[in-house]
């Protein structure tokens, strides 16, 4: 399997050099086959990597969730040996895996692997990165930066005066928006 720089992958009958008990399986939901399916990268009959693709394109990676730390650092150092783009790949599964499995349930490994996910991605840094991922990236940052300041900020203060905000009467909608914060006897309509 190879991937493009534009994301489209491209299938080959022959197998990676010097990596033969790697395989590649493509996975279509069963009920309608389009444009969308998944791509499992198996090292000796197990996956240890997932690509996304959407509308022919590739949107996300991930590595298994049911790799042992080890096994992970196994599969991180067999797709890069794989090549044919993958490797701009690899960055964004590990990116991938730290974010979901900070947020998800304990799962056997998943601290183990937690803990080792900062070092693989170190260990990836020289590897060019997908510019779609590089998009994912910054969507993903500018979330992070609105939380942090909607967070931090505090609630806009009040201004009491004593003056009542009264709408005029001919307004639309302006004696059922009265009624249903008062209710038609505290403004005497009944």
């Amino acid at each position: 399997m190879r991937i493009l720089r534009d994301g489209r992958l491209r299938f080959s009958p022959w197998i990676c050099p010097g990596l033969p008990q790697l395989d590649f399986m493509a996975l279509h939901d069963a009920d309608r086959v389009d444009a969308n399916y998944s791509v499992h990268a198996n090292w000796r009959g197990r996956p240890i990597f997932i690509v996304y693709v959407t509308r022919h394109r590739v949107e996300s990676t991930c590595f298994a969730y049911q790799l042992t730390p080890d096994e992970l650092r196994e599969a991180v150092d067999i797709m890069r040996k794989a090549g044919g783009g993958i490797e701009r790949w690899i960055t964004a599964g590990l990116e991938w895996n730290q974010r979901s499995m900070a947020r998800s349930k304990p799962e056997p490994n998943r601290d183990a692997v937690l803990a080792i996910l900062p070092e693989l991605l170190e260990s990836v840094r020289a590897l060019p990165v997908a510019e779609a991922w590089k998009k994912q990236r910054r969507e993903w940052e500018r979330e992070s930066s609105t939380a942090k300041v909607a967070a931090n900020s505090t609630p806009p203060r009040v201004r009491h005066t004593n003056r009542k905000l009264v709408e005029p009467e001919d307004s639309p909608g302006s004696r059922s928006l009265l009624t249903a914060r008062h209710g038609a006897k505290g403004l005497g309509m009944e």
